[in-house]
């Protein structure tokens, strides 16, 4: 990726020879995202990755996986391996080295967050492991998950102060201590984002989930970071409806963040599940208790129209995955 420019008027010319850098360097590397990788390849593939100075929003009803799906993509971009290396599992479209990400939980405190995310990835159940109830193979998942994580480059914010100028200090702060290490912070990831202060909080709710929003796109910029925003829609919004997902301007209607977001991504329950008694993905068991059916929506991508990535949250583990037919696209497409 080209370096970024001062700020101040830019040749087109510069701007030019950036562009074909950029071009060059996706042609070198089999067209791997020059943004933040999600770990989803068809995600990856509409929106090149989470891009610098970008807002993201991720949307969904409260319950439907967000928070899983947020721990998935951070652990994924902090973790992720060796240009040239793909994992089997993933079919991750793997960057040419991991990147640092800043995780700020405004409802979860820090003990929670971190557990969640040992157990991201592992198969240890979270009942198992909150009632203490460990098998030899639960400690050598959490051992080998621990040492994941400790060398991944993950920073923890879970602030009593959740006002925008505490979260932009908390950025700072973040990216000093990863300028002491070999990976900068690349990726900002607010969970519950809908519950930051905005300036002006005698506003009318609708005006300040908009100067949230502009102030987060702000961040971005300035920081040079992608910046992801998980968030509830407006109150009254329903994500169900083909219209709304088709239009950016419904969409933004309906997600106060999305209005200044370069990108949404709208988590909800499988359009069309499967008839009872069968299941939409023959390698999937019909466990409804334990497997959950998603799609994920993507809209703002470079290929103009809404892509919808077929995933599964395991409600037993809390880790969220591409189901095996996505697997099996994505391989016949590469």
């Amino acid at each position: 990726m080209p370096p970024a420019r001062p700020d101040g008027p830019v040749s087109l010319r510069a701007e030019v020879s950036d562009l074909f850098t950029e071009i060059e360097h996706r042609l070198r590397h089999n067209g791997a995202p020059d943004g933040v990788p999600t770990g989803f390849r068809r995600v990856d593939e509409a929106l090149r990755g989470l891009r610098p100075g970008h807002l993201t929003v991720l949307a969904g009803e409260r319950g439907v996986g967000k928070t899983a799906l947020a721990n998935t993509l951070v652990i994924g971009a902090a973790s992720a391996p060796a240009q040239g290396e793909q994992g089997a599992e993933t079919e991750r479209v793997a960057p040419a080295k991991a990147h640092g990400v800043l995780l700020a939980s405004l409802a979860t405190k820090r003990a929670a967050v971190t557990a969640r995310l040992l157990l991201c990835g592992t198969a240890v159940p979270r009942k198992r492991f909150h009632a203490v109830h460990l098998h030899a193979s639960d400690w050598m998942a959490l051992t080998r998950s621990a040492n994941e994580r400790a060398a991944a480059a993950i920073w923890l914010h879970d602030p009593s102060d959740v006002s925008l100028s505490a979260l932009r200090e908390a950025v700072r702060a973040a990216a000093a201590a990863a300028a002491e290490g070999p990976t900068a912070v690349a990726l900002v990831v607010i969970d519950d984002a809908d519950l930051l202060a905005a300036p002006d909080p005698s506003a009318p709710r609708a005006e300040q989930v908009d100067a949230v929003g502009r102030e987060l796109k702000r961040l971005a910029l300035e920081l040079d970071v992608a910046v992801l925003a998980v968030t509830q829609p407006d109150p009254g919004a329903r994500l169900d409806d083909p219209a709304t997902l088709a239009s950016p301007a419904a969409l933004a209607a309906a997600i106060g963040l999305a209005r200044h977001a370069d990108a949404v991504l709208v988590l909800r329950p499988r359009a069309q599940p499967a008839p009872a008694g069968a299941s939409d993905d023959p390698l999937e068991p019909d466990t409804p208790a334990r497997h959950r059916a998603l799609d994920l929506v993507v809209q703002g991508g470079w290929h103009g129209s809404p892509c919808v990535v077929r995933l599964f949250h395991d409600l037993r583990l809390d880790s969220v995955r591409e189901s095996h037919l996505e697997r099996r696209r994505a391989r016949s497409s590469g």
